[in-house]
């Protein structure tokens, strides 16, 4: 069984963000910009939604962030690059997903940022299996 986890900002885009953002993917396939994207990334996925939404559903896949959630998703990435040896349950060992942990932790700063200054828009944090 696959999982893919990510932070998509509705409604806007690319050249509405921050130019500092390095983008997952080429193109946009979802309903609006992908700033992050985790595959079988379990541990983060499992400290990001206990963290962020302890009571969620076992039936909810799309969960409404503000700045405070992806404040929480951010320090958990920077958690795991200053903190290696806790990297666990994933597909893929730290070596391999250290260069992309940093283009997120750089990601979801601008997005803090950015948030602030439009308080309106839509993030929403996917938990697709």
């Amino acid at each position: 069984m696959g999982l893919d986890n990510g932070v998509i900002v509705r409604d806007v885009k690319r050249k509405d963000l921050p130019r500092f953002i390095k983008y997952p993917f080429e193109k946009d396939y979802n309903d609006g910009v992908e700033v992050c994207y985790w595959r079988k990334c379990w541990g983060l996925r499992n400290w990001f939604l206990r963290t962020a939404f302890p009571n969620r559903s076992a039936d909810e896949w799309e969960f409404k962030c503000g700045v405070k959630e992806i404040t929480y998703l951010w320090r958990i990435v920077i958690h795991y690059l200053e903190n290696p040896q806790d990297w666990e349950n994933s597909i893929w060992d730290f070596d391999e997903i250290k260069s992309s942990l940093k283009e997120q932790k750089r990601n979801l700063f601008w997005l803090r940022i950015w948030m602030k200054l439009h308080p309106d828009v839509e993030v929403i944090f996917y938990d697709s299996y």
